[in-house]
């Protein structure tokens, strides 16, 4: 089971990595694919930067830290900071209200991965008390 985890980590960074770099959001006023680059945004690189800054830094955290308090409070303030930052990257500084649904819909993907990954590593099951099957 443990080796299912490990490849599910490397080819999710590797994918979230490549749609990172490659849809990073682009700022320009005169770019003829304006709304290609809004829905390559949300689609590709929102979920991407969720699973790298959030899901794959919580599993560290996880992995490291012991309290059952700090591992909460450390998720919760890595997911406000994920947030904020998104939010100034992909520019919805301006469109505040859709800039957040938008942000929280796809924060579901790196919640989703986050989920995945604790059902797959033992050591985060136990940490959390979390045994779904058991």
């Amino acid at each position: 089971m443990i080796y299912y985890y490990y490849v599910f980590i490397l080819l999710s960074a590797f994918f979230s990595g490549y749609g990172i770099f490659q849809f990073w959001p682009a700022s320009e006023q005169y770019n003829d694919f304006l709304l290609f680059n809004d829905v390559s945004t949300a689609a590709v690189f929102l979920p991407s930067f969720w699973i790298i800054g959030f899901s794959l830094i919580a599993q560290l955290f996880l992995y490291y830290l012991t309290p059952k308090k700090n591992i909460y409070l450390t998720i919760l303030l890595l997911y406000i900071l994920n947030f904020t930052a998104l939010f100034f990257i992909a520019g919805y500084s301006i469109h505040t209200f859709l800039g957040m649904i938008v942000l929280v819909t796809t924060s579901a993907v790196g919640l989703v991965h986050l989920g995945i990954a604790i059902l797959l590593h033992p050591l985060f099951r136990s940490k959390l008390h979390f045994a779904p099957f058991a």
